[in-house]
């Protein structure tokens, strides 16, 4: 995954980028989690 967020060339993927888009996905992730729980799904 590019930096753009673009699928490519693995051997240039920018691992910062990567691990942004990871951690930044699994906030999401867990946020709607911890929202459906409070809301009693």
């Amino acid at each position: 995954m590019s930096g753009a967020g673009g699928l490519g060339d693995p051997t240039v993927s920018d691992p910062a980028a990567v691990a942004e888009i990871v951690a930044d996905t699994t906030r999401a992730i867990l946020d709607a989690v911890r929202a459906d729980i409070e809301n009693g799904w």
